[in-house]
């Protein structure tokens, strides 16, 4: 019987917390969760309303090509708060932009 090698260095989150100090990587790290929370939200929202990726761009007047780079954040851009208004209003939803002061500013 083969023996299982233990993983001795740092945890994920130990990695995690220590890359996080280097500024250009906590803004590229920022930069996709908020790319991941929009997809998360703007596929949840278009299944919520029972709709296809296409029937969401006829209503939008986007492409079905750009709902999809959205929802699977293969989009190198942060969609524009105008894009999010395209999309959301249409199913319902109010778009509105919400500021959170810093613990520690800049």
């Amino acid at each position: 019987m083969k023996s299982v090698k233990k993983h001795r260095g740092p945890s994920f989150e130990e990695n995690l917390k220590e890359r996080l100090k280097n500024p250009e990587f906590a803004e590229l790290f920022e930069q996709e969760h908020i790319k991941y929370k929009i997809a998360e939200i703007v596929k949840h929202a278009r299944e919520k309303a029972g709709l296809t990726q296409a029937q969401l761009a006829r209503l939008t007047g986007l492409h079905q090509a750009a709902i999809a780079r959205i929802e699977s954040r293969a989009s190198r851009m942060i969609p524009s708060l105008e894009v999010l208004r395209r999309i959301f209003i249409p199913l319902g939803y109010k778009v509105d932009l919400h500021l959170e002061k810093l613990k520690k500013a800049a």
